[in-house]
């Protein structure tokens, strides 16, 4: 199986090829498109990285991912899904992925939390990545940065606390697009991902 760290660094590649190709399709940066988009491409892009040993679907019910007896019931509705999943050629899970777009750290908490709980409550140790993505636009270098870094912070303080509290390794990613000037500011975007994986 692919380390949990290369996935993370596949997705933040992955996001910053959807970013600049969405711009390159429509003019606009990508938080002014759907979310759905950004799901597509890296579910496409993360097939393509396999060559194909892998398959990859989007909008998967939980309910298709098996769950190992005597673990942990899933902190989600029965009728919930996954943005991406991942599956092996004879359709053994691989792994899964929420994607997130254009909003805040404290709103991907429970995106976060059930990607934790997966990966505890999983019949088998199968990788449970998030995918970020942000644009940001300030007056000076320095400001632009600084949201940035906070974004990251927070982002990554959320992964932590699970971590710690359900006993999971996490591994993380992040990559920024090339910082664009405007007519009066500065514009970047983050990219950002992290993949739990229950310890042996």
């Amino acid at each position: 199986m692919i380390s949990p760290q290369k996935r993370s660094d596949d997705i933040t590649q992955l996001i910053v090829k959807a970013h600049s190709d969405y711009q390159k399709m429509s003019g606009v940066w990508l938080w002014e498109g759907a979310e759905y988009y950004l799901t597509c491409k890296v579910a496409e892009g993360i097939w393509g990285f396999s060559n194909g040993k892998l398959l990859c679907s989007v909008e998967n019910p939980v309910k298709e991912f098996p769950v190992s007896p005597g673990r942990p019931a899933l902190d989600t509705r029965n009728n919930g899904r996954f943005d991406i999943g991942i599956w092996t050629p004879d359709w053994y899970p691989n792994g899964v992925i929420e994607v997130k777009s254009s909003v805040s750290p404290s709103t991907c908490e429970p995106d976060i939390r059930r990607l934790a709980a997966f990966s505890v409550a999983s019949a088998d140790p199968v990788l449970a990545s998030f995918a970020y993505y942000k644009s940001f636009s300030a007056l000076r270098p320095e400001a632009l940065e600084r949201s940035i870094q906070t974004h990251t912070q927070k982002l990554t303080k959320l992964f932590e606390v699970q971590k710690t509290a359900r006993n999971l390794s996490v591994s993380y990613s992040s990559r920024k697009t090339e910082a664009e000037s405007g007519e009066s500011d500065l514009s970047q975007a983050l990219a950002f991902s992290a993949t739990f994986r229950r310890k042996s």
